[in-house]
Formats: structure tokens, sequence, C-alpha cells
């Protein structure tokens, strides 16, 4: 099978919003403490796949993963160092907002604390790293003052500002990290009651599981002015040999992000990228991915091409998102011509089409960040613009914003597709196309 791959810039050249302002820097309340990075808003992540690991006698074998799923089996490539810089490309990275693997559950408390429970948790005993890469930006290094990061996960972690490590937790300290290794293990109590049974979920052992690195201080020396990059990288622990499949050992998660907090207790010189900033955005979404109202862009990373790969013959989409905190009015998005990159030739505009996202009916609740909110999600697709996208305000579950967090920063929001047509990708030999 040959593939398809059109890398296409979609051009929102009539864009016209008339109730909002071009995006503007968001302004701080002085004298009290900021938020400036939470696992309410949007990450970049990326993971790692390998068997699990007994802290007595190696790997655990195929026979003992046998009640699970293939897919646990998978192994994926570690990556190299340098990840953690600030010019590192992360674009290809899937972009969450929130925490990954986070259960669904509101009622019970230490499955919201997310204690990393199978089945509830949406994680897999073979998920061997976790790596994280969040963005904000100061604009005045030595104005910022009592920067303070808060780190909760499962096994270790060792947190970064611009590729230089901040802090550890729960791994070996003095040493370097390396690909093999791995956190501490957990004591038999995290997994096991007295009587050897397996622990539940609401056990108080549970608890043992989540892990803390509190109020790391960050001096403003290891700031840069601009963009600066927060990476967290987290460790899986081993399990014990006494935990089998056959107890059900393996029903807990030990590499796992609960949560990360990095706060100011001032609001000079650096501003947040918690929550929606103000002002008109346009952003990138990988068309696997569903958009909801609560989405916003991250100011920090810039508009990138849309890339489209697919097979010949086939019809492939791709997307941007336009969003504000006031509503949007006279959307209009439009494209150039679609030309062949090193020549040979140019598609009309109307040979694509462009078309909006409509939100649907049935609202959801939100899993990795803004528990406590239901909101819509964008699926039907319509040939023109709404009139008039409104910003959607949602009430707010008492009791389950976390401590701290941010309340969020209801917007309007439309998706924009561009998709291919199958006349397109038939006719023409695999190329690179460049609106």
């Amino acid at each position: 099978m040959r593939f398809l791959k059109k890398v296409l810039i979609a051009l929102l050249t009539a864009l016209s919003v008339l109730s909002a302002d071009l995006p503007a820097q968001q302004k701080l309340p002085a004298g009290n403490e900021t938020v400036i990075l939470d696992t309410s808003g949007f990450w970049r992540y990326h993971y790692t796949l390998r068997k699990p690991v007994l802290k007595t006698s190696g790997t655990i074998t195929d026979t003992q993963l046998k009640s699970f799923e293939e897919s646990f089996k998978l192994e994926t490539p570690f990556l190299a160092p340098g990840w953690q810089a600030a010019a590192f490309d992360d674009s290809s990275w899937d972009r969450v907002c929130g925490v990954p693997f986070l259960g669904r559950c509101d009622w019970a408390i230490d499955y919201s604390m997310g204690v990393g429970m199978f089945g509830e948790y949406d994680s897999s005993p073979g998920l061997a790293r976790i790596y994280m890469r969040g963005k904000f930006e100061v604009t005045e290094p030595a104005r910022v003052k009592d920067l303070a990061l808060s780190v909760g996960y499962l096994g270790g972690a060792a947190a970064y500002l611009n590729g230089k490590e901040l802090a550890r937790g729960h791994l070996p300290q003095g040493a370097a990290l390396t690909l093999e290794t791995l956190a501490t293990e957990y004591p038999d109590e995290a997994y096991l009651a007295p009587d050897g049974k397996p622990i539940g979920k609401s056990s108080p052992n549970a608890r043992v599981r989540l892990r803390q690195l509190s109020d790391i201080k960050i001096p403003s020396e290891a700031l840069c002015k601009g963009v600066n990059v927060l990476a967290i990288e987290v460790y899986r622990a081993p399990y014990p040999a006494s935990v089998t499949v056959a107890k059900r050992g393996l029903q807990w998660a030990n590499c796992g992000i609960v949560s990360v907090r990095l706060k100011s207790q001032t609001s000079e010189g650096i501003i947040p990228n918690a929550t929606r900033p103000k002002g008109v955005q346009v952003w990138n979404s990988d068309p696997l991915a569903y958009d909801t109202d609560l989405d916003f862009g991250d100011p920090n990373e810039p508009l990138r091409p849309i890339a489209i790969a697919g097979t010949r013959g086939g019809v492939f989409s791709g997307k941007v998102v336009v969003g504000s905190d006031q509503p949007l009015k006279g959307l209009r998005a439009s494209m150039g011509a679609l030309t062949r990159i090193g020549g040979g030739g140019e598609i009309a505009p109307a040979a694509a089409r462009v078309r909006y996202a409509s939100p649907n009916s049935t609202q959801i609740r939100t899993i990795g960040h803004y528990r406590a909110v239901l909101t819509a999600r964008f699926d039907p697709l319509e040939e023109t613009p709404p009139d008039e996208a409104p910003v959607r305000v949602r009430a707010i579950k008492s009791g389950l914003l976390k401590p701290g967090q941010p309340k969020p920063v209801f917007g309007a929001v439309v998706p924009v597709w561009l998709t291919i047509p199958r006349a397109i990708t038939t006719a023409r030999s695999p190329s690179r196309l460049r609106a």
C-alpha cells in the first residue's frame, strides 16, 4: 500500500471576529497566589510501554501476563536525552488537557485522588515511562518571585526547567537517570491486606501509593525571557515478588501522574497558562481527538500546518480550532491553492472542503481536568459557519474542584475542518502539497 501524505496550511484569511480583540497578555491580580501551570490546562504527553518488572525476578513472563490484553505486551522506545529542552519539538505528542489515565468516578475519594487502579484508571501494567511538557511565558525573569512546583505521581518523578533538573522523588539520588532506572518500590501493603488479599480502591492502604514532590522552589535565575518549558518524567516502580497475577496484584498502576502545579506568590513578570487566555485563538487539533467548549489553545505554541496522512483513493481530513473568551461573530475560513512541494502543479482551493463543527446535544463530563463541569463535544459538520458562536457557561458541580484548582474560563469554540476528497487523492500520485 502506498501512502499519501499532504502537508496543508489552513489559511483563515477571512476570519472576522466582531466582538473580541486580538490575543492579549493576561493581566494578573497583584498580591495573590497565581497558578502558572496546572493539570487543569493542556500538556504535551509521550508514553513508553514495556513489560512490567518484578523487583526480585526480572520481567514478568508471558504466562503471568496471560490474563491481560495482548496490547500490554507492546514495547515502544524510550526517548533519547534532550527531550526536556525548551527548543525540543513536541508537536507530534498527545495534547491532553489534565492528566491521562484518570478514572471516571466522582463519588470515591480515593478514586478521584488517582490511586491508580486498572479498569477505573484506564492505565496499563505495561506503562513504563510518562513524559510531559508544559509551557509558560516570562516577561521579566528578575521580577518573578516565590515560584514553586508541586507534583503528585505514582512511581517516581523527575522535574526539569528548560532542560535542567529541578528535583527528583522516589528515584536514585545523585546517580544519573538511565533508561533502566526504576522508581523506589512500594511496600506490600500498597497492594495487599494483612490477610494477603488484594486491597480495593477505598482501602486506606491505597493512599500509600500517592507520592509527592512538594513546593520545590525555583529561583528567578533559572528562568529565561520568553517561553519556558517545564518537563516532568515519571518512572515506573517494580512490582513486589509477592504480588502475582493470580492475586490480581497487577491491578495497580506503578507509573502515573496525578497532578502538577506551578504557582507564584506574585503576578509580576510571568503569564499563567492554566486556563483560557483573553482574546481570539487558533490552534491545531488532532482529527482523532474530540474538541469541547472548554478547550483552548496554548499561546506558547505556534499555529502549525495541518498535516493529513492517508492512502490513495480515500477521503482524509485535518482541522484547526478557533476559540475566544467572547462570542465569535462573522467567522469565515478560506484557504489558498494547494501547490506541490518542489513544483509540479497546483490544485484550486475549490477542490477541498472547509466545514465547521457544531456542538453535539449530548453533554459529557471531562475526565482529566474539570470533572466538575459538563461540557459539549463538537461532532456534526456544517457547510456554513454559525452566525454567532456563543460562550457556553456551565454549572460547576460543588465539591469536585481540587483544592486550589483555578476555575474554568468558559468560551466560544468552533473547530474548522479541512477535507481532501477522493478525486484529488486518486488523481494525484503520492506527493506533499501545501496550501
